[in-house]
């Protein structure tokens, strides 16, 4: 009966409701849900699974306490790029999540738990197909008598999240180099550094002060390769 209770406890609960998201998102790095496709003549009935992938953002302004519960759930897990406007101290964050859609394989007979992909919203600097043919084979159409390859989705997961966070880590480095030598001027002999910040990450121009170009070969670890 009291309203500032009541404001109160709705707060707290908003608030748990947000970090248990959270926790699950940064704690688990993939999670799984099911969807209805809306087509009516969708295959399998229309039944979909959806894989959520997640991976640690750079650092990203904190949000302030006692937002709402859309600004706690969805606006305190960043998308890395700090488009989130406030003061407070910088942590890191979530990045945008990247999600899968899979299906049934209607077209073997011979398994009905093989999956394909249906959808996905991976960039395309990430071996995608290489990872299908690996942990997801599929039939071909004049494979069908034959008994279905075995798939491991959980490995293609994993694969593809270690593969997302070693690119957007390797971004991020780039990101903070690049801030670093516009800040520092001509202290740091570099005039600015060149990559493609919607690519890999893995081809860097270094243009130096005095006018020349300097170019490295970045491994899928970081490592430099050349």
């Amino acid at each position: 009966s009291n309203p500032r209770r009541s404001t109160a406890l709705r707060l707290a609960e908003s608030r748990h409701r947000a970090n248990t998201r959270t926790l699950y998102r940064s704690l688990a790095g993939a999670t799984t849900f099911v969807v209805q496709d809306p087509d009516p003549h969708a295959p399998d009935g229309g039944r979909v699974l959806g894989v959520r992938i997640d991976v640690c953002g750079a650092a990203s302004p904190a949000y302030p306490h006692g937002g709402s519960e859309e600004e706690m759930g969805t606006g305190a897990i960043s998308n890395g790029d700090g488009a989130q406007a406030g003061a407070g101290t910088r942590a890191p964050g979530l990045a945008t999540p990247h999600y899968l859609l899979f299906r049934r394989t209607t077209s073997n007979p011979t398994s009905s738990s093989a999956l394909t992909l249906h959808k996905h919203t991976l960039p395309p600097s990430i071996p995608l197909a290489a990872l299908l043919r690996k942990y997801l084979p599929q039939l071909s159409a004049a494979d069908t008598a034959k008994p279905a390859p075995p798939q491991d989705l959980a490995r293609l997961v994993a694969a593809l999240r270690h593969t997302l966070a070693a690119q957007h880590l390797r971004l991020a480095a780039l990101s903070a180099l690049a801030a670093d030598a516009s800040a520092a001027g001509t202290g740091m002999g570099v005039e600015r550094v060149e990559y493609d910040a919607s690519g890999s990450g893995r081809d860097v121009r270094l243009r130096w002060t005095g006018g020349g170009t300097g170019v490295l070969k970045l491994s899928g670890h970081g490592a430099v390769e050349g």
